[in-house]
């Protein structure tokens, strides 16, 4: 939304797929009961599509029958949960017993229960995360301190690359078939991925011009605003009443994810959105015909994460005066840990107050990188971190 200033630290991200772990909370609990298996799995230095093709193929399923509430990131260590149905001719307590014991590459099954449908995605409540950042200077402890207590009171709510790939070839392709009538994926996922891209978009350059104009935690007439407590939305119908409530926490505004379904603000705001929606899909775009791959919902404009915590695992300040003066001595590890809601990254989360560097990692060194659903060098998904494919439910 806005350049870091020139004075923000520079930390390593992610040299290690230690530094980066993922707990997912799902939505509910498996009932136990039921012709679908759910799998609770640790997965290291995989994507979750991979592990999803994997499972299905040693179980004996169709992978396109296999399913996860979420993608977790490639780079690090995750747990979450995946679901896969029973073949017709399968028994149940030895399909249990055959997941209990499978062997599969950077993947450790936790626990396995049954339930009656599958996994949907979007099916989750959000991500724990812990991330160890490397490379804090002597002298950067108190600028970090300050930032992550700056970072608790909440930042812009933006997609970041994850959705969009570096050169934002994600938003062409999308434009492509939905808005220029070129062929559309075959995958059904791919297409709602596409799809959720353009949404993010226009959500971004909602974002981008309320923060320009210093009113994106600010109600404006015509707004939808969103109860923090139980996540009721309802339209601003006075600017002088719903004020307070937002400074207090009480509510924060949204911005459009557009869809067939979706609140449309209204008065200023409402023209506003209207601009964007044109520009991002075009006038006479029929968002009926692509309800299937998302019917439109409200996002909230303001990220908060929640539990936020910290804490070093080397002092930088005392390296200088150790009689050690070596590189590892003079550089601090920091531990952050927070949650975050679905369709929510901590990628964006820690980039909004330090400039993360994360080294380059060669596909070819690495079988499992080749075919991850999130390697930096996928023609599909760019780089998705957790929960990349729930956003059309943000």
């Amino acid at each position: 939304m806005s350049s870091l200033p020139l004075s923000v630290p520079t930390l390593l991200f992610k040299v290690s797929p230690e530094d980066f772990l993922v707990d997912e909370i799902p939505a509910f609990e498996a009932s136990g009961l039921g012709d679908h298996l759910y799998l609770h799995v640790r997965k290291t230095n995989r994507g979750t599509e991979d592990v999803l093709r994997a499972v299905a193929r040693a179980l004996g399923v169709d992978a396109r029958d296999a399913s996860a509430a979420g993608l977790k990131d490639v780079r690090s260590v995750s747990t979450q949960w995946l679901s896969v149905p029973r073949p017709a001719n399968a028994r149940g307590l030895e399909m249990d017993e055959a997941a209990r014991a499978l062997k599969v590459e950077g993947v450790e099954i936790i626990g396995v229960k049954r339930h009656n449908h599958k996994l949907r995605t979007g099916l989750l409540v959000g991500n724990r995360f812990t991330v160890r950042l490397r490379g804090a200077k002597a002298g950067d402890e108190a600028t970090i301190d300050a930032e992550l207590a700056r970072l608790a009171k909440g930042i812009p709510n933006a997609y970041g690359v994850q959705r969009f790939r570096q050169d934002g070839s994600n938003v062409d392709r999308a434009r492509r078939w939905l808005c220029e009538g070129g062929p559309a994926p075959r995958d059904k996922r791919q297409r709602r991925f596409e799809f959720s891209v353009l949404q993010s978009e226009g959500f971004n350059r909602f974002l981008a011009a309320r923060v320009d104009a210093g009113t994106w935690r600010t109600p404006m007439l015509g707004d939808w605003l969103e109860k923090t407590d139980t996540g009721g939305v309802f339209r601003c119908d006075d600017e002088a009443l719903d004020l307070p409530r937002a400074e207090a926490g009480e509510v924060v505004v949204t911005g459009p994810m557009f869809g067939s379904k979706g609140r449309r603000a209204e008065h200023g705001v409402g023209e506003l959105e209207r601009k964007i929606c044109d520009e991002v899909f075009g006038p006479s775009f029929d968002f009926g015909r692509v309800s299937s791959l998302g019917e439109g919902t409200r996002r909230s404009l303001m990220l908060k994460p929640e539990g936020l915590e910290w804490e070093w695992e080397t002092r930088p300040a005392h390296a200088e005066s150790s009689a050690e003066s070596s590189a590892e001595a003079r550089e601090g590890v920091l531990i952050v840990r927070f949650m975050l809601p679905k369709g929510a990254y901590a990628t964006t989360v820690l980039g909004a107050v330090f400039d993360l560097v994360e080294p380059k990692v060669n596909p070819s060194r690495s079988p499992l990188f080749a075919t991850a659903d999130v390697a930096s060098d996928s023609p599909d998904h760019g780089n998705v971190e957790a929960d990349e494919l729930s956003e059309t439910s943000p």
